[in-house]
């Protein structure tokens, strides 16, 4: 049972948003980044998009799923003036903004997750330390 654990005599599933396998990292043309996090249950896609030069920085983007012939493609239209377009097949990403009918897209590639933010770490194991005795009389 993947994803249920117990606590106490009740079970619960874990929401996908809590899922770290639906996170991932891509490092993008022009100095760009994008953290996408997929929610598939929802149909949507959170997208943490760093691109200078479209003057986006740590800009948050709720994308919802598009028909696409392969790959995954996520939409955000909530803007009349822009539409942004997320696609991703394999470990290739291209990110697109349409302004006034004129497409910008920048390719991307994806990379490790960059570790978590200080803080956040995972508690890790600390190797227990062994006293030695002061004085050992033989």
């Amino acid at each position: 049972m993947k994803d249920h654990h117990k606590h106490g005599d009740k079970h619960h599933k874990h929401k996908d948003g809590k899922r770290k396998g639906n996170l991932q990292a891509y490092q993008c043309e022009s100095d760009a980044a994008v953290m996408v996090h997929q929610l598939p249950r929802q149909d949507k896609a959170l997208l943490k998009v760093n691109t200078p030069s479209w003057n986006l920085n740590d800009t948050r983007l709720e994308m919802m799923a598009a028909t696409t012939g392969s790959g995954e493609r996520f939409v955000n239209e909530t803007n009349p003036t822009s539409k942004y377009e997320w696609h991703q097949k394999g470990d290739m990403g291209v990110l697109s903004i349409t302004i006034n009918d004129k497409i910008h897209s920048l390719n991307c590639e994806k990379t490790e997750l960059p570790p978590p933010p200080h803080g956040k770490h995972p508690k890790k194991d600390v190797p227990k330390q062994t006293v030695q005795p002061a004085d050992k009389a033989s």
